[in-house]
């Protein structure tokens, strides 16, 4: 299996994509793949989670994460600005934008939140080649993957959390995945925010969730 959560969720799906469509590698690799609120984009910092959870109450805020996808991107954060107000997502063409699209996240997730902020027309900024291509390299932004190299994967769990900026990359993987036939088990926490499910010392709503997911473990480990 390959599991992870936050980072690690990304990673566990980059790795996941890259070994089901390596040619050399055996065709059943790995049972599942498990993915808590992972981070599998870079390129819209204006859906729905971002925008009801700007800024905050919830640990994981826009600034925090954007600081963090910053310095893994590029080792600084000297395109901040541009980030924050989601001017490289209007540089992406359509196909890039339908695989973080809105259209992706159910509509129950949109009620009561604020309108997309329209690009302000004197603020330009020009997204360089060298920094396209890490923000649509699959294995830096696994939603970025073609549906293709995603068709491999085997049955996915995904967890996600209300009070997290990242809810929606969870939604959109859960989506597209099933559109296109994968087996996904999808576990939603409405009154949690990121990284509740490693305290089950703490919070009942992690012990509920651990056993959700020892459901799915024994049922794809059988």
């Amino acid at each position: 299996m390959f599991a992870g959560d936050s980072a690690g969720g990304n990673l566990a799906a980059a790795v996941a994509i890259n070994v089901t469509n390596d040619a050399s590698a055996s065709s059943d690799p790995f049972r599942f793949v498990s993915l808590d609120y992972p981070a599998l984009q870079m390129s819209d910092f204006s859906n729905p989670a971002y925008r009801k959870y700007e800024y905050g109450p919830c640990l994981l805020e826009k600034k925090r994460m954007l600081n963090l996808w910053l310095y893994y991107a590029f080792g600084n954060l000297d395109h901040y600005n541009a980030f924050w107000e989601n001017l490289p997502f209007d540089q992406l063409d359509i196909d890039q934008i339908k695989k973080v699209s809105e259209s992706l996240i159910p509509l129950s997730f949109k009620a009561n939140v604020p309108e997309r902020a329209k690009p302000d027309p004197n603020r330009k900024f020009v997204l360089p080649d060298e920094m396209r291509s890490i923000l649509l390299n699959p294995m830096f932004a696994p939603l970025m993957a073609e549906d293709e190299d995603l068709a491999s994967l085997p049955p996915t769990y995904i967890l996600t959390a209300e009070f997290d900026v990242l809810r929606d990359d969870g939604l959109m993987f859960a989506e597209r995945l099933k559109m296109i036939g994968i087996e996904v088990t999808q576990s939603y926490v409405s009154n949690e925010e990121h990284g509740f499910a490693l305290m089950v010392d703490v919070f009942p709503t992690a012990v509920k969730e651990l056993e959700d997911f020892l459901v799915f473990f024994k049922k794809h480990m059988a």
